[in-house]
């Protein structure tokens, strides 16, 4: 032993024994290694070399409480314990004290200090995760979406699966790197064989709509079945979507219906804009209009844009409810405020009609724009013919063949005809550049409306 060594044998056998108590506390608390699962019996070894002042018993101690492993929930208990071993440099305490001090369990909310423990945690993969969501929401620190794909990278690295999940969404959807539809597939890839909920979720629909990979209904369902069967609505949703429309499977409404039914009944936002669609058209079950209107007043009151979009037409036609333009109107307005561009395109032709407003071309226009650009193929050729007419806008040919030409694309064949009777109009305004305008005999024909 070295003259600056203070460690004794006995300090070395005690370590030693520490250690091998801290292991038999693990095994009676996950019944590993032949011996009989006992959560009382993991605590009490916990408890005794926490009080001993072993660091990582204090941390085992504090997760006991804080998920009541032997003992009854205490998070104020958890949150001391946590701090006590996060003090003495233990990384994954120093993670948990972070999420205390964000979630406000057994102590108050501080993500300032959250964001700081996650930080001194290092390159824990947990809290190198846990600060990637700080970074990418903006919570406790500025938003960062590069800083948070970076972090999430460094934690998946070490084979964190929820790291591995987000890595996969910030390349499925552009957060803090370029768009990769193909690393997206490997990420989730990797995650959803673990058996991440979310990730089977988001394969599944990269095999659906073929990103990243060729399209593959078969394996669509499956991933979605696999997310399903870990209770992820998103996924559920997805399935009977597949029953209603007989993707990969055979067609089924009633089966489809059950599944918006049930999901709906546990106040799924998106399983009851479906359901409501049910009942509106019939769709697995008996047409009830007054169905169709309860569920899409319920769903707008929550402030989501289609369903406040469907009230609507609901109050507009008096379907399910008395007619009530204004109401129309109201219910419009507060779906294409939030940018719903198919109510940006109903309350627009309100305006260019006169239903339940004055007549105002240039705020039908304005509308039929915002709807336009946001792919709206109905609005694309609303907003060409504004063009050509002039009408709430100052006509311009040009702009109306582009705007039919992108209608077109999306395969209207209103816009095609549009568009061709357009370029022929075109074509015959057009002066050749040799043309003599003194020769008499030269018929000069220009536009007429």
């Amino acid at each position: 032993m070295s003259a600056t060594d203070t460690t004794t044998s006995r300090d070395v056998y005690i370590i030693k024994e520490e250690k091998k108590d801290l292991y038999l506390g693990h095994n009676y608390r996950l019944g590993k290694n032949g011996y009989e699962k006992d959560e009382k019996k993991a605590f009490e070894i916990y408890k005794k070399l926490s009080d001993c002042g072993n660091i990582m018993a204090k941390f085992q101690l504090g997760y006991c409480y804080d998920y009541g492993i032997g003992v009854e929930v205490n998070e104020k208990l958890a949150f001391e314990l946590y701090q006590e071993a996060a003090e003495g440099n233990y990384n994954q305490a120093q993670n948990n004290l972070g999420i205390c001090y964000e979630f406000g369990m057994g102590t108050e909310n501080n993500i300032e200090k959250a964001v700081y423990w996650y930080e001194k945690a290092g390159n824990n993969k947990h809290a190198l995760y846990n600060l990637g969501n700080c970074y990418k929401y903006g919570n406790g620190v500025e938003k960062d979406e590069a800083k948070a794909f970076e972090l999430y990278k460094k934690s998946a690295d070490q084979g964190f699966l929820n790291a591995q999940y987000q890595l996969g969404n910030c390349y499925d959807n552009g957060i803090g790197t370029n768009i990769d539809k193909k690393k997206a597939f490997e990420f989730y890839q990797i995650a959803a064989e673990a058996d991440h909920g979310d990730a089977q979720r988001c394969l599944g629909a990269l095999y659906e709509y073929g990103e990243g990979i060729d399209i593959d209904l078969d394996k669509a369902f499956y991933w979605y079945q696999k997310s399903s069967e870990q209770g992820n609505k998103a996924a559920q949703c997805r399935l009977g979507d597949f029953y209603r429309s007989g993707k990969s499977v055979e067609k089924n409404e009633i089966k489809a219906f059950e599944i918006y039914k049930e999901l709906s009944d546990t106040g799924y936002l998106n399983a009851q804009l479906k359901l409501g669609w049910c009942y509106d058209y019939g769709v697995g079950t008996d047409m009830n209009k007054h169905k169709a209107y309860e569920l899409y007043k319920l769903i707008a009151e929550k402030g989501d844009s289609t369903g406040e979009f469907n009230l609507g037409i609901c109050h507009l036609y008096g379907y399910g409810a008395e007619r009530d333009v204004d109401k129309a109107i109201y219910w419009y307005q507060k779906a294409a405020d939030k940018g719903n561009n198919i109510a940006q395109y109903n309350l627009g032709k309100c305006y260019e009609i006169g239903i339940g407003v004055d007549k105002d071309f240039v705020k039908a226009f304005e509308l039929y724009l915002k709807s336009a650009e946001q792919q709206y193929e109905e609005a694309q050729i609303s907003v060409g013919l504004a063009y050509e007419k002039g009408q709430g806008i100052e006509a311009d040919l040009n702009k109306a063949k582009y705007w039919y030409k992108k209608a077109a694309e999306s395969g209207s064949q209103e816009a095609q005809e549009n568009l061709e009777h357009l370029e022929l109009l075109l074509n015959v305004r057009k002066v050749p550049e040799n043309l003599d305008l003194n020769d008499q005999k030269v018929e000069i024909l220009d536009y007429v409306d």
